[in-house]
C-alpha cells in the first residue's frame, strides 16, 4: 500500500505558509500545529483555521508523519539544529537549498518547492501553482508527490541543480522586475504621475513575451541600438547614479544580446 501524508507540522508562518497551510486543509490533509520564531505570526495564522501554535523551539506533535520547514533560507539550519534528528519526513521549500541538507536530521526528507510569489492576504489558486518535488527515496518521494497532488495540478520532480535554476530564472522574472516596476514608479512620481499609466504596457509586455518569446518581443532602443536616446535617458536621469548604472548595464545587455542573435 502506497504510503501517505495526512498529518503536518509547519515550522514557518510567513507568506509561504499563509498559503500552502491553507491550501493543505482544504484537501483534507491535517496540519497539527504551527510554530514561528516568536510565535506571534504563528498564532496569527493559526487563529483563521483553529489549529494549535507555539513558539519554535517546541517539541513536535508526535502524531505529525511530516515536518514542513518553511522559513527563510538564512534560517533553515538553525531551525534543523534546533529541531534536531527525527524519523518523520522533513520538507523544505526552499528553491536555492540543497535537500541533502536535511539529510544529517532524518532518513526520509524531500522538497515541495512552490514556484511562485506569496503575499500575505493576496488570494490565489493553489491548484494552478507549479510545484518541483524531491525525495530522498522512492517511497519518500512518492509519498511527496501524493501530498503535493493534493494542492496543485502541476507537480514535477526536480533535483537541487533544477531548483537552483529555477530560483535564480525567477528572481529575474519577478523580484527584479518589481524593482523595475518600482525605479519606473518613482520616475513617473516625481513628475506627477503614477504606476498605472503603465499598466496597459506592463500587461502588454508580459502577455506578448509569453506568447511570443521575449526574444521576439523586446522592442525599445536598446535593441534598435539608438545611442542618441539612451545618451538622452541617461541625461534624464541625472545624479541618479545607481538607476542611471542599472539603465546603461540592462541597455548594454540587450544590444549584446541582439549582437549575438544577429551574428548567429
Amino acid at each position: 500500500m502506497q504510503r501517505m501524508i495526512q498529518r503536518v507540522s509547519f515550522i514557518g508562518a510567513g507568506n509561504l505558509a499563509s498559503h500552502l497551510i491553507p491550501a493543505l486543509l482544504d484537501a483534507g490533509v491535517q496540519v497539527m500545529e504551527v510554530f514561528s520564531r516568536t510565535g506571534v505570526s504563528a498564532a496569527r495564522l493559526a487563529s483563521t483555521r483553529n489549529i494549535p501554535s507555539g513558539k519554535f523551539p517546541a517539541a513536535i506533535n508526535p502524531q505529525s508523519q511530516a515536518v514542513v520547514i518553511a522559513v527563510s533560507d538564512d534560517a533553515v539550519p538553525q531551525v534543523l539544529g534546533a529541531l534536531g534528528k527525527t524519523i518523520r519526513i522533513l520538507i523544505h521549500t526552499s528553491g536555492s537549498i540543497p535537500a541533502s541538507v536535511l539529510g544529517a536530521f532524518s532518513p526520509e526528507y524531500g522538497v515541495i518547492y512552490p514556484l511562485q510569489t506569496f503575499t500575505r492576504n493576496r488570494l490565489l489558486d493553489f491548484r494552478q501553482i507549479p510545484l518541483f518535488i524531491e525525495g530522498s527515496t522512492g517511497s519518500t518521494l512518492e509519498a511527496i508527490r501524493q501530498l503535493a497532488g493534493k494542492i496543485s495540478d502541476h507537480v514535477t520532480e526536480a533535483d537541487s541543480e533544477v531548483r537552483l535554476s529555477l530560483h535564480v530564472a525567477a528572481v529575474f522574472a519577478s523580484n527584479f522586475q518589481n524593482h523595475l516596476y518600482r525605479i519606473a514608479g518613482d520616475i513617473l512620481k516625481r513628475n506627477g504621475l503614477s504606476i498605472y499609466a503603465l499598466e496597459s504596457l506592463i500587461r502588454e509586455t508580459m502577455e506578448k513575451s509569453l506568447e511570443m518569446g521575449p526574444e521576439n518581443a523586446q522592442t525599445g532602443p536598446a535593441v534598435r541600438n539608438d545611442r542618441r536616446v539612451i545618451e538622452k535617458h541617461l541625461g534624464f536621469l541625472g545624479h541618479d547614479a545607481g538607476r542611471k548604472e542599472i539603465y546603461r548595464l540592462l541597455s548594454d545587455d540587450i544590444i549584446r544580446t541582439k549582437n549575438r542573435k544577429d551574428t548567429s
